[in-house]
């Protein structure tokens, strides 16, 4: 995932790129633009991490993994105490084997004192060169650039040499070393270049038989190091990751040299590999990579060193970057008690990164007071270090966005205002940073009640914005700080309707509300995954290329205005002016290529290019559209409020601004899915729906635009969190108070107004979905009717479990009615529980869990073949359970041909398993099937399949678990199923009680099969209609009647998702 513009990228190695030479604004050919960027190689395989970090914050407690034997001996030498002897030769010695000794445990404190009173006598000699490169890079650590430089330099200078007291030493080539990895640092990818160009001289001047094979081993190892730096440093991650696997494979030297002399190097290694796999968005591989550090730091520098605290900040960097800030905060605690533990000063590079990065954690979780708590001690901590204060505190938007959350106002224009000016003159007034900055100061403006400038601003400022499109990889926080941009925009422009200074303006609110609430639910963590997705899902080799070219150049633009913040940010006298002409010039013909290359696959790949990167629809443009008696509802949430849009096919479309947004929504939206996922053991166990809390939810959201719906029979709706944990449909439209129950158990929600009884309810993850999902051609008649997967096995033992019932039932006999219609005792079947063999996988305490713990669901291969019978599907060819629902299957069979294919199993989001970061259906487990596939149809599998059907049906899928993630997951499912070609998604969305949940779905086929003419989303509403009014449980021993479905927990769970059909 690509990570934003902020001290998370600056606080690393980053650098600048020079690529092209000339300033001209002509159009770019599409030859020309290709040529801009680097190529991209696809990610190798590795060991997914745990899938949280309980693992991570005990490990702290522990010795961790490392040589003890090469750590023992560093630690000796950084424990002795001085000789007794008035020596000024062996003093100097003393504290120079001593200093380095602490240098490699990373206790630079101490290593620092040693060394500069090794310095301090007047003996001068050749290992002073080692002195000085130690002392080099401890400035480098506490951000002391231009001192660093001055001690590398000068230590370049001394020649080769080996101490034999410590048997450790230095050499122009690690001066030259370091001097590249801080020329990139600091934005000067030429004195970088320089630097090794000095590097490889040194080396050819040798006599390569005198070096021997350690000085082979350490030039070569030190060159790929080198080209690493550089490589990064232009956007080239994945040359730069082949020079990382170079290092590997070089092993530890004759004799473990590496580990035996600097041992600290491999662990900076290791967490270089993970920040070079962050920047490639391999998120989990970097994860494993970072962890590796950790482990290793810990066992050799210890808990409390700064290289444990850096390889924390390390992780929390890839946690967030994961969409996982609860946890970086937690992480980002630690590294700054680790930190100021090793006496880190509050001044230094890494402390003020450390305390910025959890200031901008706390920030993106809505945690503002306890953001500005971090930024104002960074401020403090900083104020001795302006170049660290203006690169990673003073230009960052999430302290900017704090103040305005915490009342400073006036602070926050003031800041905001400075940075727009400082960044429209180094990246222009079109640039998405520069918008950004000056969406702010309206957002300001606005809260000191300038309405005038507040819409200036946030006009000019959104327009810009909303026309990049959503980086897959965007840091959360940033992405979340350009959604309330949007959503403060709403607000004032809600605030304006109908005002003179509307009219003045020229502002149609209405329609520019409805356009960037549309545009701003892309933004959200999930539409980001789907395009990420979508891009990963191309086979077409042209698209590909395209795609590829068009990633590196969004990566490369990102390393460039990183840099040249970088630069101008340096004091006066450190600044290039060559270098930050040369880098505009650079930044603006990578614009062009980029957009060249957009245009492109615009213009050849239109479906795709919408697809990732959606156009704006208009509310005219949406009737032409929409069918007689159909309309849209578009709700959109923010924090205070919430937006309603009515628009239906005839006649006036609506408005209105409701005064309930998230934080009362969603205790609301609780309340009532409790009552449908009760987890019930019996029928007494399930609890009443509280229809009067229900009813006055619809008072609030549908009333004010009711006047707009009357006419319709058939609604389209678009939401977004917290009301898409719940159908819709339970929502009455009309006052009611039940009647005591009388009749069968819950007969009595037959009296209910359900808005199932007044119209058919379809569900859209965003209207532009509908727009493509309406222009798809009719599927071909001659398709076969049904393929079904279901009741998949995770491991060994339910195989063997199956093999036993199997033997025990010769025969699964399909009755429609029967003892499969009916209940034992009041007992509940119930079906779509995320349970593994360890708990919930909703259990945050859970640290790790893989496909083989998930726990199977049975009753899902009823539901299949009481599906394929109802479809008259042959069972042999169109229905695969059990060892027979595998991925390898569903990637390999032609599916293109059925109308109808069902998945009865569990449907994942990221991070419910161990290195999962999509949203996945979980098929059989390779341990059972014997195939190479992991078992897991993920997001980016499903868009790479070639579908025609007329429904995907999703059964077992609890959409709405793990605090409404489950939602956001069932919308990434069903776009990538939309994507693939299908036209319409039947889900559950909490788990089903199995009886009903059969009826339900096997109604509405036969309902469709009987009326060619009815629409899925009328199909669906007889359905439910028909279990509510006349379908019943009966006792299997009695076959009495005990209670009716008339309860939501029974006819409400599925609901359409796509296009309700002809």
């Amino acid at each position: 995932m690509m990570i934003k513009r902020n001290p998370f990228r600056t606080a690393f190695l980053v650098g600048l790129v020079l690529l092209l030479s000339s300033g001209c604004a002509t159009k770019m050919s599409l030859e020309e633009a290709k040529k801009v960027t680097v190529s991209m190689a696809e990610a190798p395989a590795f060991i997914s991490p745990p899938r949280r970090i309980s693992d991570i914050m005990s490990v702290l407690d522990q010795p961790g993994q490392f040589e003890s034997q090469v750590t023992a001996k560093f630690k000796v030498q950084a424990d002795a105490k001085p000789p007794l002897t008035e020596d000024q030769r062996t003093l100097k010695g003393f504290y120079r084997d001593r200093g380095g000794a602490a240098f490699e445990l990373n206790r630079f404190r101490q290593a620092k004192d040693d060394l500069q009173q090794a310095l301090a006598y007047k003996i001068k000699d050749d290992y002073d060169g080692f002195i000085i490169l130690r002392l080099g890079v401890i400035e480098f650590q506490y951000g002391n650039f231009q001192k660093a430089i001055a001690l590398f330099e000068e230590s370049s200078t001394y020649p080769a040499i080996i101490i034999p007291s410590s048997n450790t030493g230095s050499s122009p080539m690690r001066s030259y070393l370091q001097l590249v990895s801080l020329y990139a640092t600091t934005g000067d990818l030429e004195a970088a270049k320089r630097a090794r160009q000095k590097a490889v001289a040194y080396i050819n001047q040798l006599n390569r038989n005198q070096i021997g094979a350690e000085g082979r081993f350490f030039h070569e190892m030190m060159m790929h190091t080198m080209n690493a730096f550089i490589l990064a440093a232009q956007g080239s991650y994945t040359e730069a990751d082949s020079e990382y696997r170079q290092i590997k494979s070089l092993g530890l030297g004759p004799g473990r040299v590496l580990l035996e002399r600097y041992p600290t190097s491999l662990i900076f290694g290791g967490m270089n590999q993970a920040r070079n796999l962050l920047r490639q968005q391999r998120l989990m591989e970097a994860e494993v990579e970072a962890r590796n550090a950790l482990t290793a730091s810990l066992a050799h520098a210890g808990k409390d060193s700064a290289l444990t605290g850096q390889t924390l900040i390390l992780l929390t960097r890839i946690l967030l970057a994961q969409g996982r800030p609860e946890e970086a905060e937690r992480l980002a605690g630690a590294a700054i008690r680790i930190l100021e533990a090793a006496g880190t000063p509050a001044d230094s590079w890494v402390m003020g990164i450390a305390q910025v990065t959890k200031g901008d954690i706390l920030a993106s979780m809505g945690n503002y007071i306890g953001a500005m708590s971090q930024y104002d001690l960074a401020k403090v901590g900083m104020k001795e270090n302006q170049f660290l204060y203006e690169r990673s505190f003073a230009q960052d938007p999430m302290l900017v966005l704090s103040m305005l959350m915490t009342g400073r106002h006036g602070e926050a224009k003031k800041l905001a205002a400075q940075n727009y000016a400082k960044f429209g003159l180094r990246f222009g007034e079109r640039n998405e940073y520069t918008a950004e900055m000056l969406a702010l100061r309206g957002m300001a403006e606005e809260r000191l009640k300038h309405y005038r400038e507040a819409v200036r601003d946030l006009s000019t400022a959104t327009e810009i914005i909303m026309g990049h499109r959503t980086e897959d990889g965007e840091f959360a926080g940033h992405r979340k700080l350009r959604r309330i941009i949007i959503d403060d925009y709403i607000s004032l422009l809600a605030k304006m309707q109908g005002t003179p200074l509307a009219k003045e303006l020229g502002i149609d609110a209405v329609a520019t509300s409805f356009n960037l609430a549309e545009a701003n639910r892309g933004r959200s963590v999930q539409g980001a995954l789907v395009a990420s997705s979508a891009r990963a899902a191309v086979t077409d080799p042209e698209l590909a290329d395209l795609v590829r070219k068009e990633q590196d150049a969004d990566r490369q633009l990102l390393t460039m205005e990183s840099t040249i913040l970088n630069l101008l940010a340096a004091p006066a006298g450190q600044q290039d002016p060559n270098a930050i002409r040369n880098l505009k010039i650079s930044i603006e013909n990578l614009r062009r290529a980029r957009n060249t290359i957009q245009d492109e696959t615009k213009r050849r790949f239109p479906r795709y290019a919408d697809f990732v990167n959606p156009s704006p629809r208009s509310i005219s443009s949406i009737r032409t559209i929409l069918r007689p008696g159909e309309a849209l509802l578009s709700f959109y949430t923010t924090k205070d409020q919430t937006f309603v849009w009515a628009i239906p096919q005839g006649g006036s479309a609506e408005f209105a601004a409701v005064g309930i947004g998230r934080k009362d929504l969603i205790p609301v939206v609780a309340k009532l899915r409790s009552s449908l996922d009760p987890k019930p053991g019996t029928l007494g166990d399930i609890p009443d729906f509280d229809v009067s809390l229900a009813y006055n939810l619809y008072l609030k959201l549908f009333s004010p635009v009711e006047s707009a719906l009357k006419d319709a029979t058939d609604l389209f709706i678009v939401t977004n969190n917290p009301l898409d944990q719940i159908p819709l449909a339970i929502l009455p439209t009309a006052p009611i108070k039940l009647d005591r129950e009388g009749g069968e158990l819950f007969s009595r929600y037959r009296q209910a107004p359900w808005l199932i009884r007044k119209a058919s309810i379809t569900m859209e993850p965003s209207v532009s979905a509908l727009f493509n999902l309406r222009t798809m051609p009719a599927g071909d008649p001659g398709r076969k009717a049904f393929l079904g997967f279901g009741d998949p096995l995770f491991n060994r033992e339910q195989l063997a479990l199956m093999k036993a019932e199997q033997r025990r039932d010769k025969q699964l006999k399909i009755q429609e009615e029967g003892p499969l219609d009916n209940i034992t005792a009041g007992h509940v079947r119930g079906r779509g529980i995320l349970i593994t063999t360890k708990g919930s996988l909703d259990n945050q305490k859970l640290a790790s869990i893989q496909t083989e713990s998930l726990n199977r669901l049975p009753d899902t291969a009823e539901e299949i073949n009481t599906i394929a019978h109802v479809l008259n599907a042959d069972p042999a060819k169109d229905v695969f359970l059990q060892e027979q629902a595998s991925k390898h299957r569903v990637k390999t069979m032609n599916l293109s041909d059925r109308k109808i294919i069902a998945f009865a199993t569990h449907a994942l989001v990221p991070g419910d398993l161990d290195g999962l970061d999509q949203p996945a259906l979980a098929l059989s487990s390779p341990t059972v099937t014997g195939d190479k596939e992991d078992g897991l149809l993920t997001m980016k599998d499903i868009m790479k399949l070639k579908l025609n059907a007329d429904w995907i049906v999703l059964s077992a899928c609890n959409t709405g678990a793990a605090s409404g993630t489950g939602a956001e997951a069932l919308s990434g499912l069903g776009q990538a199923f939309f994507y693939a070609g299908s036209r319409a998604i039947l889900a559950s969305m909490y788990p089903v009680e199995t009886t009903s949940a059969r009826k339900l779905v096997t109604g509405l086929f036969r309902l469709q099969g009987s009326d060619s003419t009815l629409t899925r989303s009328q199909a669906l509403r007889k359905s439910m209609l028909d279990l509510i009014d006349n379908e019943t449980l009966k006792d299997q021993t009695t076959g009495k009647i005990i209670a009716s479905y008339a309860h939501p927990l029974f006819w409400a769970p599925f609901v359409l998702m796509g296009d309700p059909g002809p």
